[in-house]
């Protein structure tokens, strides 16, 4: 009986060790090599952008930039050529009134998200097909004919989505309070207002990325990623066991002085807000999905420095942990090998095309 208990003890051992080492190789920084290597720049020249809010590829790398403040979608070759531009301000069949995502789906048409209700969809050529209603929710993101990313408000605060065409919600995800970037105070008048703040380096906001029919969605202070295949069902969690690093007291400066110099807030909401200020940072503040790789662009060590390298945690679709490197950009979107940068050079807004290696 005791040589039993002796043989079961050691499969328990055995089998606990990978467990157990996997575990701690989570919790420490492994080497990546990933580059950078700028390849052309969009912009200030034969396209003045006014902004940049989402851009995507096809399948023929070319290359779709949303400018929401323009009301367009530039379209450009590989080589940075432009093919064509589409869009206006207004509610017509081909018309914009708050864009703010752009992709191209799996049957190769340009699907341009808006932040409320519509979706419209054109030939890659630029030929309008249709404009439709999709609701409830707010920065609504297209997937793919059946599946729509957005959040709405509920009680607490707001909360992450994923809907139907017809509106109805297949899963709720990710939810913040109200008490992490809202406040309520009394006006000099007596009268109770409520304002809104955040600040990327430490309150909590919702996150996500697309790409091939899969989606990732995260909360910046939880390092815990989902990654939902084409269905909307969750195909697995990403995590590492890592600790979120504290805010020194540089950063508590810059960070007051910042919500000091927001002008739009009062001056007693300024002092509750000052006291939101946490003693630890978000874990990240980007997390970007390409066709066989998931990115979590961590929060810098020093917010409070001049310039800084980006770190980036790198993952494949099976979830494992494949090291981490330091980047001195961070882009809005990379696909299989490109890696999209955006760029302000006094008056100008750029976007430069960077060949990405791993």
């Amino acid at each position: 009986m005791a040589q039993k208990i002796i043989i079961l003890l050691i499969i328990v051992i055995l089998f606990m060790v990978p467990v157990i080492c996997g575990a701690q190789a989570e919790t420490k920084d492994k080497a990546f090599n990933l580059t950078m290597q700028k390849i052309l720049t969009l912009g200030g020249d034969e396209v003045m952008f006014q902004s940049i809010e989402s851009i995507c590829e096809d399948e023929q790398k070319n290359i779709y930039v949303l400018d929401r403040k323009a009301y367009k979608v530039y379209k450009f070759s590989p080589q940075g050529k432009l093919l064509l531009s589409l869009g206006s301000k207004g509610q017509g069949p081909g018309e914009f009134s708050y864009p703010q995502h752009i992709t191209v789906s799996r049957d190769q048409k340009l699907v341009v998200s808006e932040d409320m209700v519509y979706v419209s969809f054109f030939k890659l050529d630029g030929t309008f097909i249709e404009r439709i209603k999709v609701q409830p929710g707010l920065a609504l993101t297209y997937i793919n004919p059946n599946l729509y990313y957005a959040w709405q408000w509920t009680k607490k605060g707001n909360q992450q989505i994923l809907i139907n065409q017809k509106g109805e919600i297949l899963k709720r995800l990710f939810e913040k309070n109200n008490k992490d970037f809202s406040v309520s105070a009394p006006d000099e008048s007596g009268r109770l207002v409520r304002t809104n703040y955040s600040a990327t380096e430490y309150t909590p906001h919702f996150l996500s990325s697309q790409s091939g029919g899969r989606s990732i969605f995260a909360m910046s202070d939880q390092y815990k990623i989902l990654l939902v295949n084409k269905k909307g069902e969750i195909e697995r969690e990403i995590s590492r066991k890592i600790k979120p690093g504290a805010i020194s007291p540089r950063e508590r400066k810059l960070f007051t002085a910042r919500i000091q110099g927001e002008k739009y807030i009062l001056p007693p909401l300024r002092k509750e807000f000052i006291k939101k200020i946490p003693g630890t940072r978000n874990y990240f503040d980007n997390i970007l999905l390409s066709e066989k790789y998931i990115y979590i662009f961590r929060i810098p060590k020093d917010i409070a420095q001049d310039s800084t390298n980006y770190p980036v945690d790198v993952f494949n679709l099976q979830g494992h942990y494949l090291g981490s490197s330091m980047l001195s950009e961070k882009p809005l979107l990379i696909s299989s090998k490109n890696a999209y940068v955006l760029k302000e050079v006094e008056d100008d807004i750029l976007l430069v095309k960077f060949r990405l290696s791993l």
